[in-house]
């Protein structure tokens, strides 16, 4: 385990510039458990990366966040429970509907069929805090689904 400081890249991985003169690569996908990840988060701050591969011919270290945390999605119902309420930001609109941050990281998904034209319009920017219903988690797919309350 390395503590880095963080570049962002303009390729889908991130750079990362540890204390030594090693330059360790970081995936997207191995940055948080969550699936939608903004890079702009991550730009300039410091963490820890558990390094997991060295590929020796490319001199290419690649390290991972979220191998080192507790994976959340092994006990996600007792985290989010079905009808549970919590307080989420929106990440993303699209013509599908609504991803969330939910507190832990994760992302919620609240589809379009579940909102109301007035809803999207007054609340639905990226941001703001919005409390959800816990719909249904598929924990085996790594997603959550939500809706609004009544």
């Amino acid at each position: 385990m390395i503590n880095v400081e963080f570049a962002i890249d303009k390729t889908d991985h991130f750079l990362c510039i540890s204390d030594s003169e090693y330059e360790v690569v970081v995936p997207k996908d191995e940055l948080s458990w969550a699936s939608h990840v903004e890079f702009s988060k991550y730009d300039g701050i410091k963490s820890d990366v558990l390094i997991y591969r060295i590929v020796k011919e490319d001199g290419l270290i690649l390290g991972s966040i979220k191998r080192h945390l507790k994976n959340p999605w092994t006990n996600i119902n007792s985290i989010y429970p079905r009808g549970s309420i919590v307080k989420a930001e929106v990440q993303h609109v699209n013509e599908y509907g609504v991803y969330f941050i939910l507190p832990n990281g994760l992302n919620g998904f609240l589809r379009k069929e579940n909102i109301l034209v007035s809803q999207t319009n007054e609340k639905m920017i990226k941001g703001n805090q919005i409390d959800v219903v816990i719909e249904k988690v598929l924990a085996s797919k790594n997603r959550i689904y939500l809706s609004l309350p009544s």
